[in-house]
């Protein structure tokens, strides 16, 4: 490990300060057992010779591809602790495993015990409001997310829209490079077709333009300067700046459309509209950068929820779109049909998709990932919804833990599973940020 370590080590030492009363030294894997002798190491084998020496003696079975993508291996012996991912996020994992197990042993005499563990659904994220302020709430919040193992934040903000201001930039970069640390992708939600009101003010103050679909909440999609004074130059400044793997446009509760002369003169039904507005933004993002993805809201696709004409548009909208379909409600059953048929909706049109609770409790998130098991090709995970800006002890947070065990072993019960997932004591379970 290097000798600054970054924050998700330092949370290990903090834990093992609090829990053993020891002050752990970090020392670079050439150190290997010198000095006091117990040790702890994580890493890879690929980029740490202290575990690759460790593998020669004891024969470690993890590599690259065993047990794969943000798996890990943990292992406690008589003389030290071993963390072997197969990739770096699959260490970071591990050490958030080992955390909860020194939790649960605070006299520091841990068993001999070993596990393997991996995650089976690929994104496991949360959405939130922010990402343009790294408090220390913020700080907080980043470290409990990781000990949950989520990959991933979608982080909704105004401040995509000001990358080219350096407070601005600067603030979201600083955000995006402290959730990176911690095994998780920053997903930046450019807030556009459904809820434009920052776009609409934008129109307005920089281009004396009106850009509302007839005074409503969203913008009009046949206008030009949405485009091409906003839209464009925010994306184009978020990969530039951000580089993110994955961007979220939003396109949820759109409240007017067709409402408006430069719409209804162009002759398109609802659906075209939207379709055209979807793929335009896809096309510069990927032009952008061509190994990124997209993500937007599911509900104006759904013709049992929001769409209005819209639920047409699936099949013309680039399928290597992720959808994220959410509903609200804690009768499990209640959830679970409504997650089915849009599921095979989804399915049926070849797309990829998140399930998304978020202001429903525990039997809401139960409805949402039972349903996931049964699309297991085109389901890819949960967006746990939240929707706030708050801190961790509004109720509101209650899915959340919930969600991102289900998301991580809903098919197995591996590992440290059988401690208790009670919100109301979370943050002690989950190390007490």
């Amino acid at each position: 490990m290097a000798a600054d370590p970054p924050d998700g080590v330092q949370m290990l030492l903090e834990k093992i300060k609090e829990f053993q009363g020891l002050d752990l030294q970090v020392v670079g894997d050439a150190d290997y057992r010198e000095g006091n002798g117990g040790f702890i190491a994580l890493g890879t084998l690929d980029d740490n010779a202290f575990l690759a020496q460790l593998d020669a003696e004891r024969m470690i079975p993890a590599t690259s591809d065993n047990p794969g993508h943000e798996g890990y291996l943990l292992e406690v012996y008589s003389d030290g602790i071993a963390v072997v991912g197969s990739d770096e996020a699959g260490a970071f994992y591990g050490m958030t495993s080992l955390i909860q197990i020194l939790g649960a042993f605070p006299d520091g005499d841990v068993p001999a015990y070993a596990m393997i563990d991996y995650p089976d659904l690929a994104i496991r994220a949360v959405h939130i409001f922010g990402g343009n302020a790294l408090d220390e709430e913020n700080i907080r919040r980043i470290r409990y997310f990781s000990m949950l193992k989520l990959n991933a934040i979608v982080l909704e903000t105004t401040a995509y829209y000001h990358l080219d201001e350096d407070d601005a930039r600067a603030g979201v970069q600083e955000y995006f490079s402290f959730v990176r640390q911690h095994a998780m992708d920053p997903v930046p939600e450019l807030e556009s077709f459904g809820h434009s009101q920052h776009i609409i003010q934008l129109c307005l103050q920089n281009l004396g333009v009106d850009c509302s679909e007839a005074g409503s909440n969203n913008y009009c999609p046949s206008e030009p300067a949405v485009y091409d004074r906003i839209m464009y130059p925010a994306i184009d400044n978020t990969i530039q700046y951000l580089d993110p793997d994955m961007v979220h446009f939003g396109h949820d509760q759109i409240d007017k459309m067709n409402a408006d002369a430069r719409c209804t003169s162009r002759g398109l039904a609802n659906d075209q509209l939207f379709t055209e507005d979807v793929n335009k933004l896809h096309d510069r993002l990927l032009a952008d950068k061509p190994s990124a993805r997209m993500m937007i809201w599911g509900d104006m696709l759904n013709p049992i929820q929001n769409a209005m004409g819209t639920a047409s548009s699936l099949g013309g909208i680039y399928k290597d779109i992720v959808i994220n379909p959410w509903f609200y409600s804690n009768d499990s059953a209640e959830t679970g049909l409504f997650a089915f048929i849009i599921f095979t909706t989804l399915t049926g049109d070849g797309y990829q998709f998140t399930g998304s609770p978020g202001e429903d409790g525990v039997l809401g998130v139960v409805g949402w990932v039972l349903q996931l098991t049964y699309f297991p090709n085109n389901g890819q995970g949960i967006l746990d919804a939240i929707w706030i800006d708050d801190n961790l002890s509004n109720p509101r947070w209650q899915s959340l833990p919930i969600a991102s065990e289900f998301s991580w072993s809903y098919n197995n019960n591996r590992g440290m599973a059988d401690i208790k997932y009670d919100w109301k004591s979370v943050l002690k379970n989950y190390g007490g940020w």
